[in-house]
Formats: structure tokens, sequence, C-alpha cells
């Protein structure tokens, strides 16, 4: 891969300032993820972050008289897109736990029996536990993991498993404070 890179960069010094921008415009307009990249760049950063919850929302509550769409593939693809832009660790964190928060609003609303719901929400409860300790953010984000677990079902043991997760973890968020 670095390789590919080099050889990539390789070409592009070659090139002169108009050919660059001229290339950069052909790739705007017929490549639908270049031309959302640069949008992006260009928007204010938490009007971003808001649309990546908007759609992870939209996958796991209920819009007018329609049940949630369900999907994991979009919810993944939006935090993995937001990754892609946003190198800011709290931001990734604040959009991580708002994923498991959606999904944990789903478990609590209809109590789906597929375990899979119950597994992604405590693996991406532990993903930002672990974030959390890497990077000190306990004091922002400490009310929103206690909330997760405190306000989650019993159903299938999925509070007890938040909790515990939690608790795994507490001795290195104490240490923290």
């Amino acid at each position: 891969m670095a390789k590919n890179l080099m050889t990539f960069k390789g070409q592009l010094s070659k090139k002169t300032k108009e050919a660059l921008i001229d290339e950069l415009i052909t790739l705007y307009k017929k490549v639908p993820e270049v031309k959302k990249y640069y949008n992006m760049m260009e928007a204010p950063v938490l009007d971003v972050l808001n649309n990546y919850k908007s759609i992870m929302k939209d996958e796991f509550s209920n819009s007018e008289k329609l049940f949630p769409k369900l999907r994991f593939s979009v919810a993944n693809k939006a935090l993995s897109d937001f990754k892609k832009i946003s190198n800011d660790p709290k931001l990734i964190l604040d959009l991580t736990l708002y994923y498991a928060e959606c999904l944990a609003e789903f478990i609590n609303a209809y109590g789906p029996k597929d375990e899979k719901f119950y597994d992604r929400a405590e693996n991406l409860y532990e993903q930002a536990l672990k974030q959390v300790v890497k990077h000190n953010f306990l004091a922002e984000f400490k009310p929103r993991l206690r909330a997760l677990y405190a306000n989650a079902c019993d159903g299938y043991g999925f509070q007890d498993q938040l909790e515990a997760i939690y608790s795994d973890y507490f001795d290195e968020i104490e240490e923290c404070e």
C-alpha cells in the first residue's frame, strides 16, 4: 500500500496546480463520495456530527407509523464515514456512544429476541468505555455511560451486562477522575 501511495504521490507531483484543480473538479462531479467528502469538509463539524447521528436515529427509531429500518450496515457505515473525516476522538466517542444509545432505546422499546441487537449495543458500549479511558474523557461522558446502563431494560440480562462492562472499566475510569 505504501508503494501505491508513493507512486500516486509521484504522479501528482508531476502535474501543474491547474491540472490538479481540474482533476479534483472532475472527481467532485463524477464520484459521489468525493463530493460528499468535500461538502462535509466545508460544513461546521457539529453539523456533520448531527447529520451522522440523524442517520443512526433513523435506523433504530420508528418514524410515524413505520417500524425502524434496523440496518446495522447503514449505522456502521455512518460511524466509519465519520471516522474518515474527523480525527477528533471526543466527537468519534460521542457518535459511538450515540449509536449504543440508539440501540438501547430500540431494545427498551421493542425487546427484540435477536441477540445481535444486544451484542452490538454491548460492543459499542465497551468501545466507548475504552476510548473514555484512553483519552481521559470521564468527566464529560460519565453521565451518559451510567445513564445507558441504568436505563437499559432487564431483558436477556442486557442491563446486567452493560453494568458489568462498566464495572470492568470502573477502576481505570475512577483513576481518570
